[in-house]
Protein backbone atom coordinates (compact mmCIF):
# COMPACT_ATOMS: atom_id res chain seq x y z
CA UNK A 1 0.00 0.00 0.00
CA UNK A 2 1.56 3.44 -1.09
CA UNK A 3 2.13 6.19 1.50
CA UNK A 4 2.56 9.55 1.78
CA UNK A 5 6.36 8.30 2.50
CA UNK A 6 6.34 7.10 -1.62
CA UNK A 7 5.07 10.57 -2.47
CA UNK A 8 7.88 12.73 -1.03
CA UNK A 9 10.44 10.16 -2.27
CA UNK A 10 8.84 11.33 -5.85
CA UNK A 11 11.18 14.44 -4.98
CA UNK A 12 13.36 13.73 -2.50
CA UNK A 13 15.41 11.04 -4.35
CA UNK A 14 16.36 14.53 -6.82
CA UNK A 15 16.44 16.77 -3.90
CA UNK A 16 19.04 15.26 -1.72
CA UNK A 17 21.31 15.66 -4.87
CA UNK A 18 20.23 19.33 -5.59
CA UNK A 19 20.06 20.49 -2.28
CA UNK A 20 22.73 18.28 -0.78
CA UNK A 21 24.72 20.80 1.13
CA UNK A 22 21.40 21.68 3.17
CA UNK A 23 19.76 18.35 3.23
CA UNK A 24 20.84 18.09 7.26
CA UNK A 25 18.47 21.85 7.50
CA UNK A 26 15.86 20.32 5.44
CA UNK A 27 15.59 16.77 7.57
CA UNK A 28 15.78 19.50 10.47
CA UNK A 29 12.94 21.48 9.18
CA UNK A 30 10.70 18.26 8.34
CA UNK A 31 11.72 15.87 10.83
CA UNK A 32 12.37 13.01 9.30
CA UNK A 33 15.72 11.49 7.57
CA UNK A 34 16.06 11.67 4.01
CA UNK A 35 18.15 8.61 2.74
CA UNK A 36 20.16 9.03 -0.90
CA UNK A 37 18.00 7.18 -2.72
CA UNK A 38 14.93 9.42 -1.35
CA UNK A 39 13.61 7.37 1.02
CA UNK A 40 12.10 8.54 4.26
CA UNK A 41 9.99 7.97 7.64
CA UNK A 42 6.81 10.16 6.55
CA UNK A 43 4.12 9.31 7.35
CA UNK A 44 1.14 11.49 7.37
CA UNK A 45 -0.21 14.80 5.65
CA UNK A 46 1.83 16.71 8.03
CA UNK A 47 4.93 15.44 7.42
CA UNK A 48 3.96 16.16 3.57
CA UNK A 49 3.60 19.81 4.14
CA UNK A 50 6.95 19.90 6.64
CA UNK A 51 8.58 18.61 3.92
CA UNK A 52 7.52 21.18 0.98
CA UNK A 53 7.93 23.93 3.84
CA UNK A 54 11.61 22.88 4.37
CA UNK A 55 12.09 22.49 0.66
CA UNK A 56 11.26 26.13 0.40
CA UNK A 57 13.25 27.89 2.86
CA UNK A 58 16.26 26.08 1.11
CA UNK A 59 15.06 26.34 -2.39
CA UNK A 60 12.76 29.42 -2.51
CA UNK A 61 9.60 29.58 -4.87
CA UNK A 62 11.49 27.58 -7.68
CA UNK A 63 12.08 25.12 -5.27
CA UNK A 64 8.87 25.09 -3.42
CA UNK A 65 6.78 24.68 -6.52
CA UNK A 66 9.05 21.88 -7.93
CA UNK A 67 7.97 19.82 -4.47
CA UNK A 68 4.62 20.98 -4.30
CA UNK A 69 4.01 19.89 -8.08
CA UNK A 70 5.78 16.65 -7.87
CA UNK A 71 4.40 15.54 -4.71
CA UNK A 72 0.87 16.30 -5.32
CA UNK A 73 1.52 14.51 -8.08
CA UNK A 74 2.81 11.58 -6.67
CA UNK A 75 -0.13 11.20 -4.16
CA UNK A 76 -3.03 11.45 -6.85
CA UNK A 77 -0.99 8.52 -8.53
CA UNK A 78 -0.98 6.62 -5.59
CA UNK A 79 -4.41 7.38 -4.70
CA UNK A 80 -3.47 9.04 -1.38
CA UNK A 81 -5.76 11.50 0.40
CA UNK A 82 -4.98 15.14 -1.39
CA UNK A 83 -2.70 17.33 0.90
CA UNK A 84 -3.77 21.34 1.57
CA UNK A 85 -0.34 23.53 0.97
Amino acid sequence: MATYSDAIKAHARNAVKIYKEKLAEIERLAGFKILPDGSNAASTAEDVQRYVTAIQSVGGLVGYTSAKMQVRNAILKLGLAPVTF
